[in-house]
């Protein structure tokens, strides 16, 4: 039991180093997505404004065909737009609780990343879109996310190290003199 207890911990401890090996490395990938999220943003207000002059010409807001139909024809655009409205449906309720209630006849736009959805209100600005690289990060920083695998993967390899060798300290039982 004692050796496979070693085993288990020596494991974590190789995931903990594995994992902060790659967030030293992995920089990049936190900047593209934060590069990405500067894109979506400058599409949602691309967005935002066909929607607008739309309803201005329609009198109602476009379909989420209408709004397919019109994003494919942007070079610019990626992914799949949709309007959502406040608290109707699973992105409505989403969005709503990400971003707060609006005011009436008001609308989100959101889009689906790869991973989760993102949802900006055009009345208001307000967007679940993030750029501060610290907000992809556990601790809010790459250095802090590293230290602590570190100091993980040390203390899971020193405990496996001592179950396995039986030399892990064991509390000894009180006496009184």
């Amino acid at each position: 039991m004692r050796r496979a207890a070693a085993i288990a911990l020596l494991g974590i401890g190789l995931y903990c180093a594995m994992v902060s090996l790659l967030g030293g490395f992995g920089r990049g990938s936190v900047e593209h997505t934060v590069e990405h999220s500067k894109q979506i943003a400058a599409q949602f207000r691309t967005t935002a404004a066909f929607v607008r002059e739309y309803h201005q010409q329609h009198g109602r807001l476009p379909t989420d065909e209408e709004l397919l139909t019109w994003s494919e024809d942007q070079p610019q655009h990626q992914g799949t737009y949709l309007i959502v409205e406040p608290g109707v449906g699973q992105f409505g309720e989403e969005a709503v609780a990400q971003l707060g209630r609006l005011q009436k006849d008001a609308y989100f736009i959101g889009m689906w990343r790869g991973e989760w959805m993102e949802y900006y209100a055009p009345t208001s600005g307000r967007t679940t879109l993030r750029f501060d690289e610290g907000d992809y990060y556990v601790l809010g920083s790459r250095n802090r996310d590293m230290f602590l695998g570190g100091l993980l993967m040390l203390a899971a390899l020193a405990s496996s190290i001592g179950l396995w060798t039986g030399r892990l300290i064991r509390p000894q039982p009180f006496t009184s003199n």
